[in-house]
């Protein structure tokens, strides 16, 4: 697929086709042959889901999560599982298959043409300084540690789920002016507020604990004071750079590569040509007319004119390579159809054959032939370094046959950060997840395999030291847990003190302000906007609380080391007449935004019923939370 690519590169076709896609937005126009991204993997046994009777591997889902955590710094499967991020990648492949399942069932499919205007697209930017198509994708690749199977497969997943949310979003109902009118009360409405606050350190009579008390309390939190495990190690990274340094390659084999590339350098018969596309043939004929009378297709198209540039036959869709090349210098064509519209082309020039020198190519060879070589001594290299590992050679003597850099790591935890809290493994953020694994896998003293890591290069790690986990002495942290412990029982009896006051002014024994004399504190009247933000004492939780309240009625809520209790004592509703246009319009889109979304949630609920979709949470927590809440032996 690369070399198909590469040798379109020289033409200028991905401009020509892009700028008029952009001109027209219409779609239907293959771009180039694209017969290698098109490629499918076997299945598995173990699946996580199945979803309208189509398996996802467990095998593939993994190296999906593992690539994707890989970009995200000191994230591990375990952490990642833990957050739920686990859980939305594999929500993000069920709803790709559920789109697909249902854009198929409505006639709608990403063919490969479609998907190649994509891919061209995205390259286009790339091509520059010599940087070939082909080049360009498989730099976009490498960044995202993708196959080209799996970058198309995530591609026409996007364009489809893209495609299926737009039509069925764009079936939302008109939002009325009455409901916009009513939002913007609500959103505005004013309320005002009496408000009491009983902070924690206002509680009084909590004795300092005795070693009695905090001891079983230190024995029940322990894991908040635990040293988890760390381990120093040495790391023996093997890169392409390494590889390369024992290759050669002669001019000799430079010139073998340049003949078989021939066609690669040599630039075909061009034509010059001027374009005018229009939506109908009428409008094209009329052009063409104007032409033939001596007016210049410029001013004879107008804004339908996309330019003028030169164009190999084979770089040409068929239809405008037939008309191009059967004319004769200034001629100008019939209207040809193509799935963009009305094409007019003038012929201005013709451009002979040229091949390119081996001398003006010779370096551009060089450096693909050298990466090419490079890759594939890279796997021959980690193969024999694995060999002699297994021999018996240690990895000091391997590195220096190797010519292998050792670096020393360490101590470091499991999550890759040092006692002290920082990153453990600074430039590894591409491969971190997989050298953590490797040097946690193995014991004391041992050296691992050699390992692929995410970012393509290989490794080995050899353990030099373990220090297992561990807890902080009693003795050590005796007055923070004494902190914490009274921190705890002033929030508790500032609670119950609290709930009495709630419960005196509810019953109707006390005014919150008698309650709030009672225990020494004062009563705030605030006015409290619904589209402003809270501010203290309120929370937003409590602000959100008083506005669902009716006038009258008391609500408790915890804040930060305190309690505040509160009671509307007074509503007032804006006036919709006096919104502005903008306050309006902003609402609208917000509720057709809202009404969208719901609508694509019940399309989305009513395709996990109808297609079935069925999650193995037994083998996600097998991959990832194995160990999730496994205690120490004390």
């Amino acid at each position: 697929m690369l070399n198909a690519m590469r040798s379109g590169a020289g033409s200028k076709i991905v401009k020509f086709i892009i700028f008029s896609f952009l001109l027209f937005a219409v779609a239907g126009m293959a771009l180039m042959d694209v017969g290698g991204f098109f490629r499918t993997g076997g299945t598995q046994n173990n699946v996580v889901a199945t979803v309208a009777g189509q398996k996802i591997s467990a095998t593939e889902f993994d190296r999906t999560v593992r690539k994707a955590i890989s970009q995200q710094g000191q994230l591990d499967t375990k952490m990642a599982y833990q957050l739920g991020l686990v859980d939305q990648y594999l929500n993000s492949q069920i709803t790709t298959v559920l789109m697909q399942k249902a854009a198929r069932e409505q006639g709608i499919y990403i063919s490969d043409q479609m998907i190649a205007r994509r891919i061209a697209q995205l390259t286009a930017p790339y091509t520059k300084d010599g940087v070939t198509t082909g080049e360009a994708f498989k730099r976009i690749l490498l960044s995202q540690n993708m196959t080209e199977g799996e970058f198309v497969s995530m591609m026409r997943g996007e364009l489809t789920t893209m495609i299926m949310r737009g039509g069925i979003q764009g079936a939302s109902a008109v939002v009325s002016d009455a409901e916009i009118k009513d939002m913007y009360q609500q959103q505005h409405e004013e309320r005002t507020v009496k408000i009491m606050t009983l902070p924690n350190s206002t509680v009084t009579g909590v004795q300092k604990p005795t070693d009695e008390v905090l001891k079983p309390f230190y024995q029940s939190g322990q894991e908040k004071y635990a040293l988890p495990e760390t381990r120093t190690f040495t790391l023996a990274v093997l890169t392409e750079d390494i590889a390369r340094k024992s290759l050669e390659v002669s001019d000799d084999e430079l010139k073998q590569v340049y003949d078989e590339r021939i066609d690669e350098y040599t630039e075909q018969e061009k034509r010059v040509l001027q374009q005018a596309i229009f939506t109908s043939e009428i409008a094209a004929k009329e052009a063409h007319d104007k032409v033939k009378a001596g007016t210049t297709l410029k001013d004879a198209a107008k804004e339908s004119f996309i330019g003028e540039d030169s164009f190999e036959e084979k770089g040409l869709v068929a239809e405008i390579a037939s008309a191009a090349f059967a004319l004769a210098k200034d001629d100008v064509s019939e209207p040809v159809k193509t799935g963009l519209g009305w094409h007019v082309l003038v012929m201005k020039d013709t451009i002979a054959p040229k091949v390119k020198d081996f001398a003006a190519v010779k370096d551009a060879i060089k450096k693909e032939l050298l990466a090419e070589k490079a890759a594939s001594q890279l796997v021959q290299t980690s193969n024999q370094l694995d060999d002699a590992l297994a021999s018996g050679q240690t990895l000091a003597e391997a590195a220096t046959d190797f010519h292998i850099e050792l670096q020393k790591i360490g101590p470091i935890r499991e999550d890759g950060s040092t006692p002290d809290d920082k990153e453990g493994l600074k430039g590894f953020e591409k491969s971190r997840a997989d050298i953590l694994e490797a040097a946690f896998a193995i014991e004391n003293g041992e050296t691992s395999s050699v390992q692929e890591l995410s970012d393509g290069n290989y490794a080995v790690v050899q353990v030099e030291t373990v220090t297992p986990k561990s807890y902080k002495e009693f003795d050590s942290i005796k007055a923070e847990l004494a902190k914490i412990w009274i921190a705890d029982q002033e929030d508790v009896l500032n609670r119950r003190r609290a709930t009495e006051a709630l419960q005196a002014v509810q019953s109707g024994n006390k005014t919150i302000e008698q309650a709030a004399k009672d225990v020494g504190a004062t009563v705030k009247t605030l006015a409290v906007n619904n589209s402003k933000p809270a501010e203290a004492p309120l929370t937003d939780t409590l602000k959100k609380q008083l506005f669902e309240n009716d006038k009258g009625l008391y609500q408790l809520a915890p804040g930060t080391d305190s309690y505040t209790l509160a009671v509307v004592t007074d509503v007032k509703t804006p006036d919709p007449a006096k919104a502005t246009k903008a306050d309006l319009d902003a609402l609208r889109k917000t509720a057709m935004r809202d009404a969208q979304n719901e609508i694509f949630t019940v399309f989305f609920n009513e395709m996990h019923t109808k297609y079935g979709v069925n999650i193995d949470r037994k083998v996600l927590e097998k991959m990832y939370a194995a160990d999730i809440g496994e205690q120490p032996q004390m």
